[in-house]
């Protein structure tokens, strides 16, 4: 576009990402790959990565978060490159997805305040979530790719960040 379409959408970005809610596509594919198999990959094509070891679980969902349209509570710790490096904790809130994306909100939480989700409000029936998310952009958009170690041999799922009424035709 133009430059004052660029501005407006810069504009709109800040705004947007300031509010702490964010939009995204997701794809999945039937064919689980290793995660030996994605690097090899991205060193093929000559893409930049940076990979983060994630642990997420599923809380329970209180009859306000029905009310107020959520669908997904869950807690995840991210550690960038290292597991052994001290890492990040995030609580995030989805809304229902419409044509395979949807808006999310997430929080910083501390260490302690994850380990409590944990022990107090986890979802009993679903399994914690262990999984590698390389980060990365291709032309010009920015990506996340999950590999799960845990449960083994899911397909693997490819996010796309965007903002809302962005124009994703062309992904």
């Amino acid at each position: 576009g133009d430059f004052e379409q660029k501005m407006q959408k810069a504009v709109n970005a800040v705004l947007h990402f300031l509010g702490n809610k964010e939009y995204e596509q997701k794809w999945a594919t039937g064919k689980a790959l290793s995660k030996t198999e994605v690097i090899e990959l991205f060193k093929q094509n000559k893409i930049h990565t940076l990979p983060a070891a994630i642990s997420q679980a599923y809380l329970k969902l209180s009859p306000e978060d029905r009310q107020e349209g959520i669908v997904v509570r869950r807690v995840r710790a991210v550690t960038l490159d290292d597991p052994a490096k001290d890492g990040k904790y995030i609580l995030t809130l989805k809304g229902e997805k419409i044509d395979a994306g949807g808006q999310e909100e997430e929080d910083l939480i501390s260490e302690v305040e994850y380990q409590q989700a944990i022990s107090q409000y986890r979802d009993p029936e679903l399994s914690i979530i262990e999984k590698t998310r390389f980060y990365f952009v291709y032309d010009w958009r920015y990506f996340e790719l999950d590999i799960f170690e845990k449960p083994a041999d899911q397909a693997f799922i490819l996010e796309l960040e965007h903002l809302p009424g962005e124009d994703l035709s062309g992904v």
